[in-house]
Parts: C-alpha cells; sequence; structure tokens
C-alpha cells in the first residue's frame, strides 16, 4: 500500500490536522496488518509541514502498536 500526501486545501503548503492524522494512522495500522508493505509519504514541504505531520502519525502508529 502507498500513500502520497500533498496537503490539506493547499496543495505542498497545507499542514494535516491531528483528527486526519489519527485516523490514518488507524488505516494504516489495519492495512499493515493484511499488507506486507505500507509506505506514506508527506509531500507538504513548501512550509515545513511535512516533518511535524510525519512525526506526529508516527506517534499515533506507535500507541496502536502497543
Amino acid at each position: 500500500m502507498y500513500v502520497r500526501l500533498h496537503g490539506s486545501l493547499e496543495l505542498y503548503k497545507s499542514s494535516y490536522d491531528y483528527t486526519y492524522l489519527d485516523d490514518l494512522a488507524r488505516t494504516l495500522h489495519a492495512r499493515a496488518k493484511k499488507t506486507a508493505e505500507v509506505w506514506c509519504i508527506f509531500d507538504n514541504t513548501a512550509e515545513g509541514h511535512a516533518q511535524p505531520n510525519a512525526l506526529h502519525l508516527l506517534e499515533r502508529l506507535r500507541l496502536h502498536h502497543k
């Protein structure tokens, strides 16, 4: 599975809200149980939102993994 996120509202510039990222974490976690590989790429880099969004998602995935 491959998910590429370009920003919400304004392409490449907008950040994702925590509710969306929390829902995405649940979806990716569920898919990871059924699929060999799950990739999620953040491409909302123009204003620096990709890294904080990815780190939030990663933390949520860790919580679901426990």
